[in-house]
């Protein structure tokens, strides 16, 4: 895979702030990319950097093989952009937006099927004054996705979503990535970065603290799996022998329930099989894998 979206030593200072404090992140063509950090870590404004919004104190980026400080033109052309609290031309209809848009871009769409695919066909005669906070955020993300551009950068865009709303919007996101297309979404909604992801990257005061897979970042941010076992017998025995084990870090006990704490690389099938093979019965087990909150809370 070719890198689609690239910073190197990224700075911006407002006067004496530095807001973004020499960000190198590199995304791969075809990648869902969560980018996550607390509020005032920096995220909006490398948003507007990329975009050509904003201008950079120092450092290069490129997106789509151009400079968005120099090609900008050529830059949205390869971009499709959801911004953060999108607000629409209250007296235009929906089916208006996707027109003057489509006008902008240069591309023959048809609105209906433009809407249709965000859910809003029968809204696309309604102005956007008559839009729920819901509906703005759909007709935002068709817009986006005139002329299906190559990249898409999706500010936030699952606030207002009721749960049929945000699943759409994973829908049209896993969609477009079969397609070859890269995101890069910031969302302050974790569970849907886990859902949607293959890498993350987290930004804290200005800088990017941890960028990489789920996985990289467990082992990374050494974060263990809770396994929990609920054993027949062999109690003392179990304990013993997990305890043992390499990749086992620590084991606790309430009665016959065993909390393992191990290596997230590994899987707790290595803990069953070392179990099995003792004789001691399993009656129940669940895992507790590290979630992507478990990593974002780490990294910042």
């Amino acid at each position: 895979m070719t890198e689609i979206i690239s910073t190197t030593n990224l700075v911006k200072n407002y006067g004496d702030i530095r807001a973004v404090d020499g960000l190198n992140l590199s995304i791969e063509s075809g990648t869902v990319f969560g980018f996550l950090g607390p509020n005032g870590s920096g995220k909006s404004t490398t948003i507007g950097m990329l975009l050509g919004l904003i201008h950079p104190t120092d450092g290069t980026m490129c997106l789509a093989g151009h400079d968005p400080q120099v090609e900008p033109v050529s830059v949205r052309s390869k971009v499709g952009v959801l911004p953060e609290n999108f607000t629409p031309y209250p007296s235009l209809t929906g089916r208006e937006h996707i027109k003057y848009i489509s006008r902008l871009r240069g591309e023959e769409i048809d609105p209906e099927a433009a809407l249709s695919e965000v859910g809003l066909e029968r809204a696309q005669d309604r102005t956007a004054t008559a839009y729920s906070k819901g509906m703005t955020q759909r007709l935002g993300l068709a817009m986006a996705l005139i002329g299906r551009p190559p990249i898409l950068i999706l500010d936030e865009p699952f606030t207002g979503l009721d749960p049929d709303g945000a699943q759409l919007v994973r829908d049209v996101v896993m969609r477009e990535r079969s397609r070859g297309t890269t995101t890069l979404f910031s969302s302050h909604i974790l569970g849907q970065v886990e859902t949607l992801c293959d890498e993350i990257g987290i930004i804290s005061q200005g800088t990017l603290v941890a960028e990489g897979s789920m996985a990289g970042l467990q082992k990374k941010g050494e974060l263990l799996t809770h396994t929990t076992f609920k054993i027949q017998d062999q109690t003392d025995d179990a304990i013993d022998l997990l305890d043992s084990l390499e990749i086992v870090e620590n084991v606790s006990n309430t009665g016959s329930t065993i909390v393992v704490d191990h290596d997230s690389e590994s899987s707790h099938l290595d803990l069953v099989r070392q179990l099995q093979k003792n004789e001691i019965k399993i009656t129940d087990a669940t895992i507790q894998t590290p979630t992507v909150e478990d990593i974002y809370r780490e990294f910042t």
